[in-house]
């Protein structure tokens, strides 16, 4: 039953990122929602709009649980850490990664992510740090797009993150002019 008492869209997301990650995406409607927090439909649209802007909305709380990428020792160990880190987030909330087989994130916590793995490629002297972010994230996000689909074990897929991390820095090396 729908309550009068009131609610905010930080509560909203929440609800809408349990409900995902317990029934999955394809369970996930705006009633559906509003029930499990127990209140009206309208509400819902009200505070956060249509279910993609709820589904951006889960998006980007999902992003918030990504590590800032480090800014301290070699790239290619960075890298491989920050990858770990956006891979376990996005398996642990695997149920809205067919959201980034369908849109670009560009809320603020992508934003984040995006410009600390930018950062991190310009102290290390990436000629185009746009370019190689770019590819970075396409390359973890995209294994995990792949990972979900197929519904894989986590171990077997992320065993391959090292190798796609080394592939990622030869194509960095070349793009600076260097070979190693």
């Amino acid at each position: 039953m729908a309550t009068t008492e009131r609610i905010d869209s930080r509560s909203l997301v929440e609800t809408a990122l349990y409900v995902i990650d317990a029934d999955g995406l394809d369970s996930f409607t705006i009633r559906r929602l509003a029930d499990t927090a127990g209140v009206f439909v309208n509400s819902v649209t009200q505070h956060l709009g249509s279910r993609a802007a709820v589904l951006a909305a889960v998006l980007d709380r999902v992003f918030e649980e990504v590590p800032p990428a480090p800014v301290t020792g070699g790239l290619t160990e960075a890298l491989a850490d920050h990858a770990d880190a956006l891979w376990a987030v996005l398996v642990r909330h695997r149920g809205i990664v067919p959201v980034l087989a369908q849109r670009h994130p560009d809320g603020p916590q992508a934003i984040r992510i995006r410009h600390d793995i930018r950062t991190m490629m310009a102290l290390h002297g990436v000629t185009d740090p746009d370019l190689a972010a770019d590819a970075f994230l396409t390359a973890v996000i995209g294994g995990a797009v792949l990972h979900v689909a197929a519904d894989g074990s986590a171990d077997s897929t992320q065993r391959q993150l090292p190798a796609a991390v080394a592939v990622l820095l030869a194509g960095i090396s070349l793009l600076n002019g260097s070979d190693g």
